[in-house]
Protein backbone atom coordinates (compact mmCIF):
# COMPACT_ATOMS: atom_id res chain seq x y z
CA UNK A 1 0.00 0.00 0.00
CA UNK A 2 1.72 3.73 -1.00
CA UNK A 3 1.67 6.25 1.56
CA UNK A 4 -0.89 8.65 -0.01
CA UNK A 5 -3.57 5.34 -0.05
CA UNK A 6 -2.20 4.59 4.22
CA UNK A 7 -2.99 8.63 4.36
CA UNK A 8 -6.76 8.47 3.03
CA UNK A 9 -7.25 5.35 4.70
CA UNK A 10 -6.37 6.50 8.34
CA UNK A 11 -7.89 9.79 7.88
CA UNK A 12 -11.09 7.93 6.97
CA UNK A 13 -10.90 5.40 9.70
CA UNK A 14 -10.28 8.31 12.42
CA UNK A 15 -12.89 10.44 11.14
CA UNK A 16 -14.98 7.37 11.39
CA UNK A 17 -14.32 6.89 15.25
CA UNK A 18 -14.18 10.71 15.85
CA UNK A 19 -17.86 10.73 14.49
CA UNK A 20 -18.92 7.99 16.02
CA UNK A 21 -18.41 9.57 19.79
CA UNK A 22 -19.59 12.51 18.93
CA UNK A 23 -23.01 11.13 17.66
CA UNK A 24 -23.28 8.79 20.01
CA UNK A 25 -22.68 12.08 23.17
CA UNK A 26 -24.76 14.15 21.37
CA UNK A 27 -27.87 10.87 20.84
CA UNK A 28 -27.59 10.36 24.74
CA UNK A 29 -27.47 13.83 25.49
CA UNK A 30 -30.83 14.61 23.37
CA UNK A 31 -32.54 11.94 25.39
CA UNK A 32 -31.38 13.02 28.88
CA UNK A 33 -31.92 16.61 28.43
CA UNK A 34 -35.58 15.66 26.59
CA UNK A 35 -36.16 13.67 29.97
CA UNK A 36 -35.08 16.26 32.39
CA UNK A 37 -37.74 18.15 31.03
CA UNK A 38 -40.55 16.11 32.06
CA UNK A 39 -40.57 13.99 28.60
CA UNK A 40 -40.80 10.28 28.88
CA UNK A 41 -38.00 8.22 27.56
CA UNK A 42 -39.58 7.32 24.62
CA UNK A 43 -40.12 11.47 23.76
CA UNK A 44 -36.90 11.89 24.24
CA UNK A 45 -35.50 8.45 22.15
CA UNK A 46 -37.87 9.67 18.90
CA UNK A 47 -36.61 13.08 19.27
CA UNK A 48 -32.46 12.22 19.54
CA UNK A 49 -33.12 9.72 16.69
CA UNK A 50 -35.16 12.89 14.58
CA UNK A 51 -32.09 15.56 15.25
CA UNK A 52 -29.46 12.77 14.64
CA UNK A 53 -30.95 11.61 11.82
CA UNK A 54 -31.92 15.48 9.99
CA UNK A 55 -28.43 16.05 9.87
CA UNK A 56 -27.25 12.77 8.12
CA UNK A 57 -30.17 13.27 5.74
CA UNK A 58 -29.32 16.84 4.61
CA UNK A 59 -25.44 16.11 4.27
CA UNK A 60 -26.78 12.57 1.83
CA UNK A 61 -28.79 15.24 -0.25
CA UNK A 62 -26.01 17.96 -0.39
CA UNK A 63 -23.49 15.23 -1.44
CA UNK A 64 -26.05 13.96 -4.51
CA UNK A 65 -26.85 17.42 -5.03
CA UNK A 66 -22.93 17.89 -5.56
CA UNK A 67 -22.27 14.85 -7.59
CA UNK A 68 -25.19 15.56 -9.78
CA UNK A 69 -23.70 19.38 -10.44
CA UNK A 70 -27.19 20.63 -8.75
CA UNK A 71 -26.94 23.76 -6.42
CA UNK A 72 -27.01 22.90 -2.43
CA UNK A 73 -28.83 25.87 -2.02
CA UNK A 74 -32.50 24.81 -2.10
CA UNK A 75 -31.39 21.37 0.44
CA UNK A 76 -30.02 23.82 3.22
CA UNK A 77 -32.83 26.21 3.77
CA UNK A 78 -35.11 24.17 5.20
CA UNK A 79 -32.66 22.60 7.88
CA UNK A 80 -31.49 26.42 7.94
CA UNK A 81 -35.04 27.43 9.04
CA UNK A 82 -35.41 24.93 11.47
CA UNK A 83 -32.15 25.79 12.98
CA UNK A 84 -33.20 29.49 13.28
CA UNK A 85 -36.48 28.61 14.70
CA UNK A 86 -34.82 26.51 17.70
CA UNK A 87 -32.12 29.06 18.18
CA UNK A 88 -34.76 31.69 18.67
CA UNK A 89 -37.37 29.21 20.54
CA UNK A 90 -34.62 28.62 23.11
CA UNK A 91 -34.45 32.30 23.87
CA UNK A 92 -38.09 32.52 24.96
Amino acid sequence: MNHEKWENVTGTTILIVVGLCAGTVSFTHVIAWTVLFGQTAMVGLVNALVTELLQIAAGLELKRRRRTGRSGWRALWFPSAVLGMACSMSLI
